[in-house]
């Protein structure tokens, strides 16, 4: 007995032992199979595609997922196959769109077998629906479409020459409408825009009446140098000849000088400055015009022949000469200028001393003058 026990007493170590050997040497066997499995489920199961809004042949989209670097092929729906893709990293590749491409899912090969996206990837098929049909340079224009989010160039027709606008300087771009300015260069009448997708994809516009812009009002107020009006304790008697031949006429709220007869002489004038009346200094006198209304009532004859000289600030230097005035103005008002360049004239012009005025002739009876003024013209 005591054999018989002792031999199941070695009879079990045995077993126990070839037991636990056993595990020893399967347990790595199956926790290797197990990781397998969990891999291959982990690597189908986080694929993503990172671009999923609509795309045109020629771009590229990422694809990420774990193990990502097995992957061998990418198979685009209806069965385009795309080998040239790069590997960004581990776990991201970037694969370009091929032609023909149509929206779905993607089948990733590896050589463990081929894993499906579960995303599907738009392939965008852009159109134009509709545009302003009519706006001003400078103005916005609005293109409306589908799948225009691969616009990258609006192509407008200027005076024959093509004026490319660049994505990066769209007001908007979103997959239904594109917002762009009209250019200031664009000449009036009908034209046609070309739409460059990121795959050179062509598309037009409908027919879109361009206009000018409308000229930009300057609102200067004028310097007035003498209006024949009342301001404060200068009024038009101020203003008035010295070499009688004038009256100063007040027709309702305006006042002017008229010529009574023939005057070769002072025309109008003022030097009163020196008793506080007010003068103007004028800044960049350059960017401005001299002008004078002038009316010439019916019948008058001979004012075209006057030669004129202007004195400012006691200064006889502006000339002029015949030609000023205008042989008649059928009773109406009209206003002549001279540009302060016929002149010279630049920087600060100070009006501030004693006389100035408007010399010469011979100018005839029923000739009639206001408001003798600088204006600017440049901002």
């Amino acid at each position: 007995m005591v054999i018989t026990l002792k031999k199941k007493k070695i009879m079990n170590k045995k077993f126990i032992t070839l037991f636990f050997l056993s595990l020893f040497i399967i347990a790595p066997m199956l926790f290797s199979c197990e990781e397998d499995d969990e891999n291959d489920s982990e690597t189908a199961g986080s694929v993503k595609i990172i671009n999923i809004s609509p795309v045109v042949a020629g771009q590229h989209i990422s694809i990420t997922g774990s193990n990502i670097d097995q992957v061998t092929a990418v198979i685009f729906p209806p069965s385009i196959e795309v080998k040239d893709f790069k590997l960004v990293g581990k776990f991201e590749i970037s694969v370009p769109i091929p032609t023909g491409a149509q929206t779905g899912t993607l089948t990733l090969r590896t050589p463990d077998g081929d894993i499906t996206t579960i995303q599907s990837v738009v392939i965008a098929n852009p159109a134009v629906t509709s545009v302003t049909p009519e706006v001003e340079a400078g103005g916005i224009i609005s293109i409306r479409g589908k799948d225009l989010g691969s616009t990258v160039q609006v192509i407008f027709p200027v005076n024959d020459v093509d004026v490319v606008i660049n994505a990066l300087d769209f007001i908007r771009k979103t997959e239904n409408e594109i917002k762009i300015t009209v250019p200031m260069t664009v000449s009036e009448g009908s034209v046609v825009l070309k739409l460059i997708t990121s795959n050179n994809t062509v598309l037009t516009t409908p027919t879109i009446n361009l206009t000018p812009a409308p000229e930009e009002t300057i609102d200067i107020p004028p310097v007035i140098v003498m209006d024949f009006e009342q301001h404060g304790g200068h009024n038009g008697g101020w203003d008035n000849s010295w070499a009688n031949n004038t009256e100063i006429i007040t027709q309702g709220d305006n006042s002017y000088l008229r010529v009574t007869g023939t005057l070769n002489d002072w025309i109008l004038n003022c030097n009163h400055q020196s008793n506080g009346a007010p003068a103007p200094v004028i800044e960049n006198i350059e960017k401005y015009v001299l002008k004078l209304d002038v009316m010439i009532e019916d019948g008058v004859s001979g004012a075209e022949n006057a030669e004129l000289q202007f004195v400012f600030a006691n200064q006889w230097n502006y000339w002029y000469g015949a030609g000023l005035l205008p042989a008649t103005t059928n009773g109406k008002w009209v206003t002549v200028e001279v540009p302060t360049s016929y002149w010279n004239l630049t920087g600060t012009f100070d009006l501030s001393n004693d006389t100035y005025g408007l010399h010469g002739g011979p100018v005839p009876g029923g000739v009639c003058f206001d408001n003798l003024r600088f204006q600017q013209v440049e901002p």
